[in-house]
């Protein structure tokens, strides 16, 4: 997506005309409860897994009117280290962007994955 914009200052550039807040990245994993507490307190956000491997023990995408889920796993699925480990992307949409925030949090609440490294 990055091709679109030529590269990440048009980016961070396009984010800023749009009054997205921009947050600096952190090098650090962060659980999915402190990804929904982020989203309550800042609004939407884009999450970049790093890579992991091993077995899922849960994996249970949420569904709904406003919800698609680009993904690929399920109990038991092992995950290869010779290939990029994104699981799933999640995107939501609405009428307007409080309800797209609703459904986007209800969506990471309801979002079950465990299991890996």
């Amino acid at each position: 997506m990055l091709e679109g914009f030529g590269d990440k200052s048009a980016a961070r550039a396009l984010a800023q005309s749009c009054d997205v807040a921009l947050i600096k990245g952190i090098n650090k994993t962060v659980s999915l409860g402190e990804a929904r507490a982020f989203l309550r307190e800042h609004g939407p956000l884009m999450l970049k897994a790093i890579a992991a491997t091993g077995t899922l023990s849960t994996y249970e995408p949420p569904s709904g009117p406003g919800l698609r889920v680009d993904g690929y796993g399920y109990a038991g699925y092992t995950v290869s280290p010779s290939f990029d480990s994104l699981l799933a992307k999640l995107v939501a949409h609405g009428s307007d962007y409080p309800t797209t925030l609703r459904r986007l949090y209800r969506a990471l609440c309801e979002f079950r994955l465990t299991g890996g490294t």
